[in-house]
């Protein structure tokens, strides 16, 4: 007669136990504990630690296809300030506002557009408007990204825009002749396009400064904003 063996769940075992082998015999079981597992994603091994500043990012596959990573979407504002910020009372070109790039945050392919709306009112002055780039929190050996020079009004409203285009490097971009007073990227037939070379492997500053050319106006930065832009 063959013999049957009775097999069954051990008695015993506590809340959130599992039941496993207790050893490599057939049928040897017993109640223990599981493994830790994940509670949160970021506790897994492969993804980043924390979610502190990756606001509105997405999650990506890394380039070396081993792990996730937080990125921004195809579009992305980087930097956004509406506050309004008025000038008057000199002619000594003064930074309006700025926002650092930390290292890291760029890819060799990016596109940084910079969009800046300021107004002036006052004298017949004209005013100008630059956007630059540079290691340190000032404009003391800055690097100009493009500039646009107001024509002599009472009043004006200005809109300022800048494509900055990353040549398969972070040191290497192209843009808009950096020199020539520009509103928008049109189409231009005398003036080369510029090469900044600015150097996105390490923080960098993006100033708006204005430079008034009568002390009675003031010229005002109304908003501006960094937008990123990756395929």
């Amino acid at each position: 007669m063959t013999k049957i063996r009775k097999v069954g769940i051990p008695t015993g075992g506590t809340t959130g136990q599992v039941l496993k082998k207790s050893s490599n015999t057939d049928f040897e079981v017993e109640w223990g504990t599981g493994g830790s597992g994940a509670s949160d994603f970021t506790d897994l091994s492969d993804v980043p630690s924390s979610y502190t500043g990756q606001a509105n990012k997405v999650v990506r596959v890394n380039a070396a296809e081993t792990a996730l990573e937080f990125a921004p979407a195809g579009r992305y504002i980087l930097y956004k300030n509406n506050v309004s910020v008025p000038l008057t009372g000199t002619l000594v070109e003064q930074k309006m506002d700025s926002f650092k790039i930390d290292a890291g945050t760029l890819e060799a392919n990016d596109v940084l557009r910079f969009t800046v709306l300021t107004t002036k009112t006052g004298t017949g002055g004209t005013y100008t408007v630059r956007i630059n780039a540079n290691t340190t929190d000032d404009l003391i050996g800055d690097i100009q990204l493009g500039l646009v020079a107001a024509a002599a009004n009472n009043t004006a409203y200005l809109k300022f825009e800048r494509e900055m285009f990353f040549k398969n490097s972070l040191t290497s971009q192209v843009v808009m002749s950096t020199s020539l007073s520009l509103t928008i990227d049109l189409q231009n037939i005398t003036n080369a396009i510029s090469t900044p070379n600015v150097d996105f492997t390490v923080d960098q500053y993006i100033t708006v400064s204005i430079i008034l050319a009568n002390t009675g106006d003031t010229a005002t930065l109304q908003a501006w904003y960094v937008e990123l832009i990756r395929s």
